[in-house]
């Protein structure tokens, strides 16, 4: 049985865009936190991304640069998560398998804690910038002012503008075919009314000449 993603799958944009709409993604936005964020020491950030992944060299690289991404804006809450932990089995977060192999990760590229935070910010940073009109204000707290109900007012009203535009445009190739019409058609009932009274000035002709003969 055949579904519709059998006849609309036939491209990596068209794949992207289901994908989104799938997922439920904001109209505006909708872009991943990333590896290419980072601008501090990207060489030694290239040696942890290698170093976390070493065992899945089958992923491609553009997937593991967002995978890398995701786990570092997403490393404090899962820090907090763990220390917060009922029973307490986690007030030293490297006791977690996960946090275990990050921290070894971490050692074995001679990344300290500053350097960490530095690029978990660069990350967050270009995440919300490229992600600001689909997020919710309270996922922005460097926004003093929420300024995206006036920027979705200017681009409805020039969206509106635009359609007013080539409405204009329509009507006046309208204006304009019916005007070339109009000039078409008085041509041409000139030419009937010319034949017309040729025809009848002949038919006159041609009686006045029959009486007379008679």
């Amino acid at each position: 049985m055949h579904t519709i993603y059998d006849y609309v799958h036939d491209s990596e944009f068209k794949d992207i865009s289901a994908a989104k709409k799938l997922a439920d993604w904001p109209e505006k936005g909708g872009v991943s936190p990333t590896f290419r964020s980072i601008t501090t020491e990207q060489e030694k950030a290239r040696l942890l991304l290698r170093a976390m992944y070493a065992q899945h060299s089958d992923l491609e690289l553009e997937v593991q640069n967002v995978l890398f991404g995701a786990f570092l804006i997403g490393y404090e809450e899962f820090r907090d998560i763990l220390l917060a932990h009922p029973e307490k089995k986690f007030e030293d977060v490297r006791k977690h398998p996960v946090m275990a192999k990050f921290w070894n990760c971490l050692e074995l590229c001679d990344v300290d804690e500053d350097l960490l935070f530095t690029w978990i910010e660069e990350i967050r940073t270009e995440f919300h910038a490229r992600n600001y009109l689909g997020l919710p204000i309270e996922a922005v707290p460097d926004a003093k002012i929420d300024g995206r109900p006036v920027a979705k007012y200017m681009e409805d009203n020039t969206n509106t503008i635009a359609q007013l535009h080539q409405r204009v445009l329509t009507e006046e190739r309208k204006m304009k075919n019916f005007a070339r019409m109009s000039c078409v058609r008085k041509q041409k009932a000139k030419k009937t009314l010319k034949l017309s009274t040729l025809l009848k000035n002949l038919v006159l002709k041609k009686t006045v000449q029959s009486l007379r003969k008679k």
